[in-house]
């Protein structure tokens, strides 16, 4: 990929800046941006379909409230009243038509390619009660002519059906970090993997994880309100490298434990309540015997 040294301009945007019937109040054109491209303008009102760019963007209302509808190609139309604080996000590639009868004052902000994420995955059945998902990660940003924040990421889940209600499942995955910024780091830990210690726990540029799950999916349904399952797992992994490493406890880890699995079928969102204890394997003696995790999460 050629990585660009040019100014981000206009030119490479929709020009809804630039319109002879909007007022331009603030322009990063001006001050020579080259990863992002900015403006600060009142909008007159709009009715238009503008055509697929490489470049995502994002619009913050920030005063004048007005009821906006959008069209992306191939998706169903949206409206609503936006108003301050309001953020719209359009992805990449895409053709949309836009309109509204009234007079906000916005943000628009272009993202340039070279701030880039790549990713691909793939899924595999080896048998029929067997799924593998593998995938791999690219993100990073470019900017005054370097690279920085680069991430790489690899990872793979095994699923395996085990009869109407068992399921085992595993997942590995690892990270690499590299021209990181001063505070940049991967992070291990309670919030993030590795359940049997506390949050962050190990910090570097390098990462690894391996997780072990028994599932049962149980027909309790209490009160007809959440159904409950439950989950014995173990967790092995390590962050190191880079200059955040845990010099107290800086070797591979692990923990077992078990926990239930919460969801409600009368809320709107699909959020699964994990309730664990786990127990780490190789603490120190700082760290508690066993942790108590409360979080929720998209998948059980």
């Amino acid at each position: 990929m050629t990585l660009p040294d040019t100014l981000f301009t206009a030119g490479e945007t929709h020009g809804r800046a630039l319109r002879p019937e909007n007022e331009l109040l603030a322009h990063s054109q001006d001050v020579g941006w080259r990863s992002l491209h900015a403006a600060i303008f009142r909008e007159a009102p709009l009715h238009v379909t503008e055509s697929a760019l490489d470049h995502p963007f994002i619009i913050y209302h920030i005063t004048h409230p007005c009821e906006v509808t959008r069209k992306i190609e191939g998706a169903r139309r949206e409206q609503g009243l936006l108003g301050p604080r309001n953020i719209c996000v359009t992805p990449p590639g895409t053709i949309t038509e836009w309109e509204h009868q009234g007079h906000p004052e916005i943000l628009q902000v272009y993202l340039r390619r070279s701030l880039y994420e790549a990713a691909v995955s793939r899924g595999f059945e080896p048998s029929p009660d067997d799924t593998l998902l593998a995938s791999a990660s690219l993100s990073g940003r470019y900017a005054d002519g370097r690279v920085s924040k680069q991430l790489f990421g690899v990872g793979a889940k095994y699923y395996v059906t085990q009869g109407r209600r068992w399921l085992f499942y595993a997942a590995a995955s690892g990270d690499m970090l590299t021209h990181p910024d001063v505070l940049d780091m991967l992070l291990l830990g309670g919030d993030n993997g590795l359940r049997g210690y506390p949050l962050r726990y190990q910090a570097g540029d390098k990462r690894a994880l391996l997780t072990l799950e028994e599932r049962l999916y149980s027909n309790v349904f209490i009160w007809n309100l959440f159904r409950v399952g439950a989950a014995a797992f173990v967790d092995v992994g390590r962050a190191w490298g880079g200059p955040h490493v845990n010099a107290g406890n800086p070797g591979w880890l692990a923990d077992a434990g078990v926990g239930l699995r919460i969801s409600s079928v009368r809320v709107s969102t699909r959020d699964v309540l994990h309730l664990d204890l786990a127990f780490p394997f190789n603490a120190t003696p700082d760290i508690k015997k066993v942790q108590v995790l409360v979080k929720g999460k998209t998948s059980f």
